[in-house]
């Protein structure tokens, strides 16, 4: 069971990077670049379906799972945008260092920490229980 948790988080990852992208989408949007946007985000729902279809082919759910990480091409929109307001890609990166650490620091506690309560952290990084920020119990279904 731990590898399905650790591929479920690995997929709410990929879609909280994919809100990283929305600076880039609106400057491109308000510097009239429309198609740009569409360009990228086309572009990159073509490659995450792509490997949506060879992951679950080829490694069933956790493989559709990580075949989102095909949609992290929007990405490029911060690139065009960064450019259309002529502030260089090192700023921007510095200035998401920091909410990119508290985003692998969550994801660390959640790795190292395992239960089923989410209201025990503190208890969880002082060593006493362990925590889950991330649950993959599997649900059984009567099909009749």
């Amino acid at each position: 069971m731990r590898g399905r948790t650790f591929w479920v988080a690995d997929c709410r990852v990929i879609y909280a990077l994919y809100s990283i992208s929305a600076p880039g989408f609106f400057i491109l949007f308000s510097f009239g670049e429309a198609q740009t946007n569409a360009i990228a985000t086309l572009s990159s729902g073509v490659v995450s379906l792509i490997l949506i279809l060879v992951g679950a082919r080829y490694f069933g759910l956790l493989g559709a799972l990580a075949g989102n990480a095909g949609y992290l091409g929007t990405l490029l929109m911060n690139v065009f945008g960064l450019r259309k307001v002529e502030v260089a890609l090192r700023h921007y990166i510095g200035w998401m260092v920091v909410p990119l650490l508290g985003l692998v620091a969550a994801l660390l506690a959640g790795y190292f920490c395992k239960t089923t309560s989410g209201g025990e952290l503190a208890s969880c990084l002082a060593g006493r229980r362990p925590l889950v920020l991330v649950s993959c119990a599997p649900t059984q279904r009567r099909v009749g």
